[in-house]
């Protein structure tokens, strides 16, 4: 029989273990990258910034969490539940937008890599793109202050936001797709010409040489 405990145990044991490993797995991809310098590319600062965003949810977000509801279920000291569930959305909201951001930045990245071709290295470079992810967490922080202090301010955002988000990668992966079709296309017709011109000359020298020999 379930009792009022029960929800609670399943919700904690649910978030330990996850939390768990985006601390291990998220270290060990910034591990990797700081070992490695060379790894270092625009794309791979987008994806170390994606990284930390999710090694923080690890590190602050469930453990926060996870203390929220302990204080709430035992009603503890309700200052501290109050000040734990403010810091839940606000930090969960943060990182939530960050990682929103950055992911539709690997699209743009991804379209601007298959558009702008060799040009690609000389506008988009380490240092900008570190600079934008540094600066993405300023208006997220923003946002989430007004989410943190009062409920449905944060919705207002982040709605259209994650709309806005959503169809801006299905736009970009769809130009990618065609771009990509297109040079495939234009490599496979390439190849058909130089297999057609090689059969052609092969066979203008071999019939005559078979006529003359035969």
């Amino acid at each position: 029989m379930f009792n009022d405990t029960t929800p609670f145990v399943i919700n904690a044991a649910i978030n330990f273990p996850f939390c768990v490993l985006a601390i291990v797995g998220n270290l060990l991809i910034l591990v990797s990258f700081a070992r490695t310098p060379s790894l270092v590319s625009p794309s791979n600062v987008l994806l170390i910034g994606l990284a930390l965003t999710d090694l923080c949810v690890g590190l602050i977000v469930q453990p926060a969490y996870i203390a929220w509801k302990i204080h709430q279920h035992f009603q503890l000291d309700p200052t501290l539940v109050g000040f734990l569930g403010r810091a839940t959305r606000f930090a969960s909201s943060l990182l939530c937008g960050v990682s929103y951001i950055i992911v539709s930045s690997l699209s743009v990245d991804r379209f601007l890599a298959v558009h702008l071709h060799l040009r690609y290295h000389e506008i988009v470079t380490v240092r900008r793109v570190a600079f934008f992810c540094a600066f993405v967490w300023f208006p997220c922080s923003a946002a989430s202050s007004l989410g943190a202090w009062k409920y449905g301010y944060f919705e207002l955002f982040s709605a259209p936001f994650v709309g806005i988000c959503l169809l801006l990668n299905a736009v970009l992966y769809s130009k990618i797709y065609r771009v990509v079709r297109r040079h495939q296309l234009q490599v496979w017709n390439q190849l058909f010409k130089k297999s057609y011109l090689m059969l052609f000359t092969d066979s203008n020298v071999t019939v005559p040489l078979g006529l003359s020999t035969g």
